[in-house]
């Protein structure tokens, strides 16, 4: 019995080495045969690409995963790009609040110091007498608005004269003289009162240039209409926004009016 025990013994121990032998082994040829499969797939799909210019399924899933790869890079690189530019963006949106702020506090620091200016009676040369800031202001103001009810007044009263064909060239020559005075009156109070405040402010061009302004005798305005009343017209239609840009059809009496040599104006 002992015998046969031991037979049975070293009969079941020598196939259970055999078993891990045999294990081992095909473990070993499943590697090897995994690693020879996907190379000969590789080199097999390379081939056939060759061949027949079609895309195998080895050579689709390798590219899929080179691209899920790249993307997965390009997606970090954006994600970063994305995060730098929300933060200069914060950064610069920031700087402008805090700009805008000072640019608030400096104008109301300049109302106040401008606004205790005024209050404290500030005293201010204008045509040639000294006077507070507010007298100042309100002298200019009163004079300028007198002076322009006074040009409305006139303008509408010589629409009339001025419609008159002919002997209305003069009415048309007087008023826009007046009106050239008087803007050159009001140009003058405007230039007085800005260099009662600053008076480092001594150029005078603009008021040179309304007041030195010639105003065209009757004769030769009548003379230029003469000569070409289609000029004259777009010459007046180019700065009076109420006037058409056509010149409208010329009355019948219009060649007896030219033909006329008396002179109304002398």
């Amino acid at each position: 019995m002992s015998v046969l025990a031991s037979m049975i013994g070293n009969a079941w121990r020598t196939t259970r080495n055999m078993l891990l032998v045999i294990g081992l082994l095909i473990s070993l040829a499943v590697n090897v045969a995994s690693f020879t499969v996907n190379a000969v797939s590789t080199a097999i799909s390379t081939v056939v690409e060759g061949v027949t210019g079609a895309k195998t399924l080895v050579s689709s899933i390798n590219k899929s995963e080179a691209d899920l790869t790249t993307a997965g890079l390009s997606a970090k690189k954006l994600k970063k790009e994305l995060a730098e530019k929300t933060a200069k963006f914060e950064a610069e949106k920031v700087a402008r609040i805090a700009a805008e702020a000072e640019k608030r506090a400096l104008k109301a620091e300049l109302t106040g110091l401008r606004l205790t200016g005024l209050r404290a009676g500030k005293k201010v040369m204008i045509n040639g007498a000294e006077k507070t800031v507010e007298e100042a202001v309100a002298l200019t103001t009163r004079r300028v608005r007198n002076r322009t009810v006074k040009l409305a007044a006139a303008d509408l009263s010589a629409i009339g004269g001025q419609a008159i064909p002919w002997i209305g060239v003069g009415v048309v020559v007087a008023a826009t003289a007046y009106d050239i005075n008087m803007s050159c009156q009001t140009m003058k109070d405007m230039k007085a009162l800005e260099q009662a405040m600053n008076p480092s402010a001594v150029d005078e061009s603009d008021v040179s240039q309304v007041c030195g302004l010639k105003v065209p005798t009757a004769d030769e305005v009548w003379e230029a209409v003469k000569a070409s009343p289609g000029q004259a017209w777009n010459a007046a239609a180019s700065v009076l926004s109420g006037l058409p840009s056509d010149m409208p059809d010329l009355p019948a009496w219009w060649d007896y009016l030219v033909g006329i040599d008396l002179n109304p104006w002398n």
